[in-house]
């Protein structure tokens, strides 16, 4: 079991679980592969199909317009708090629901853009997410014959699951945990009854280390 309380202090996270058992928890990685995603690709094919679909560990999005601009940093609060709630996941910018590989044009001033806006907001989430915990790839965009289309990509913005003894939040302290077709963020007694689950599991995981 565990107590549920609200910090004062903004600058702590929102949402604590506090063991009422034992004081020393193990803080044990969740395991965070992804059978369907096993090696990365070094290019993808422009309006190829690919095999993973949308999932608790995958989120295809076309990402065309301004979006890197004007929709990712609220994407990356959203997905990325639930990867981090979960086993992790990929967010895909440049592909289609159906995972139709359209791809987005960058130049290196959007790549770095995109880079900067997924670090920043990451940066404003607690608990800390460390830097090693995200990845991001921009991958070309290929002719169906083999021929790379310029400035054309497939970016791969990797999250792995966090700490089971955490509940990961957003900057503005929202919650968000996925399911297999969306994503749903958590009002308060929803955040109590997965802060009671994720600490019986860790405790589940510390005596079974234990036999």
């Amino acid at each position: 079991m565990a107590q549920f309380c609200t910090p004062v202090n903004l600058n702590k996270p929102k949402y604590i679980m506090t063991p009422l058992a034992s004081p020393t928890v193990e803080l044990d990685w969740k395991d965070g592969t992804y059978d369907d995603v096993q090696e990365l690709p070094e290019h993808y094919y422009y309006l190829d199909v690919l095999k993973v679909r949308e999932s608790r560990n995958v989120e295809f999005k076309t990402a065309g317009g301004r979006y890197v601009y004007d929709i990712l940093p609220q994407h990356i609060d959203k997905y990325g708090s639930a990867f981090l709630n979960g086993d992790g996941g990929t967010l895909y910018l440049g592909v289609l629901d159906d995972g139709t590989v359209n791809g987005i044009r960058l130049n290196y001033r959007d790549e770095d853009h995109v880079v900067r806006t997924v670090y920043n907001a990451f940066g404003n989430f607690l608990p800390e997410v460390s830097p090693s915990m995200i990845n991001v790839r921009f991958v070309p965009v290929h002719e169906p014959r083999g021929r790379s289309i310029p400035k054309l990509k497939v970016v791969e913005i990797t999250v792995k699951g966090g700490l089971i003894t955490e509940l990961y939040e957003t900057g503005s302290h929202k919650v968000y945990i996925k399911r297999d077709g969306s994503v749903e963020e958590q009002n308060p007694l929803q955040i109590r009854d997965l802060v009671i689950s994720r600490y019986k599991m860790s405790l589940q995981k510390r005596q079974q280390s234990q036999q």
